[in-house]
């Protein structure tokens, strides 16, 4: 005879066996009901924040200590088996990205998941997950560890050309430039492997990384941050002759507000000057 689990339990059953995500068929099976039930069965279990739809056909149980706050469960816990159920690759990227290296200025409205396919955002609990649609290229991601089994993630350095690319997907340059020096006290970025993931991006987004990596090692000098060679990007920046480009690269913004002093090493117009949460930090010796 199959085993049946109450509906009040089937949450504590699945992670007590490891289940991180379950669908609909195997919740039907545990509970010994047809799966157009499930739902239903289980209205007073998800008003109990014991258990979160996260995908049509895809549920993921709730751990103890975060249903009295009415929270979801990790999205590291179900992410990876969720978009294998889906049937899509992806990635995490941008200031997610940077928070799975440790960003510890990281503070997003969203979970940013890049998918070649197009899907609405969605909250999973009190967390939205926005879902950005982009290639997934597997020189530039790589497997991240988490405490219940791994996801996708961009590398460190595509992680950061990802962000100078599309500062307005981070909230900004300066959001970004604080990102960047976040993960350069962490150890984060290598030079050589920076100068090796340019070749993926448009020259000018290596002009841009190249002048906020070196900005954000100024701010930095306060707290004895290992200095980041930056020689092999800027050995690719001249190899290839780049032309000046505008450090902000938005549309509207008028040619004379570009005509500021331009870098000799980055070719960079800085017609905006960073302000990075690291640099009232250096200002003020904390």
């Amino acid at each position: 005879m199959a085993q049946c689990v109450r509906p009040d339990l089937v949450s504590d059953y699945l992670l007590e066996n490891g289940e991180r995500f379950v669908t609909t068929e195997r919740l039907a099976e545990l509970m010994g009901v047809r799966p157009a039930r499930v739902s239903h069965v289980l209205a007073a279990a998800r008003h109990n924040s014991e258990i979160v739809s996260v995908t049509k056909g895809g549920w993921a149980p709730v751990p103890p200590t975060y249903r009295q706050k009415r929270r979801a469960p990790e999205i590291y816990d179900y992410l990876d088996a969720m978009m294998r159920f889906m049937g899509h690759e992806y990635y995490v990227g941008y200031d997610s990205a940077a928070a799975v290296y440790g960003a510890h200025h990281f503070s997003s409205l969203s979970f940013k998941i890049v998918t070649p396919h197009q899907h609405r955002e969605r909250m999973v609990g009190r967390l939205p997950l926005q879902f950005i649609r982009g290639s997934v290229r597997p020189q530039l991601i790589q497997r991240g560890k988490r405490r219940f089994g791994t996801i996708w993630v961009t590398s460190p350095e595509a992680t950061v050309f990802d962000l100078v690319a599309r500062p307005r997907v981070a909230y900004g340059l300066d959001h970004v430039a604080t990102i960047i020096g976040d993960m350069l006290t962490t150890d984060e970025i290598d030079g050589r492997k920076l100068a090796e993931t340019a070749t993926w991006y448009p020259r000018a987004a290596a002009q841009r990384v190249g002048y906020m990596a070196e900005i954000m090692q100024g701010h930095l000098a306060w707290a004895g941050a290992d200095c980041l060679d930056l020689g092999p990007l800027a050995d690719l920046v001249h190899d290839e002759a780049s032309r000046p480009v505008r450090l902000d690269a938005r549309p509207h913004l008028s040619a004379e507000a570009s005509r500021t002093d331009t870098g000799d090493k980055w070719l960079v117009r800085v017609d905006h000057i960073l302000d990075p949460a690291h640099k009232s930090r250096c200002k003020t010796g904390a």
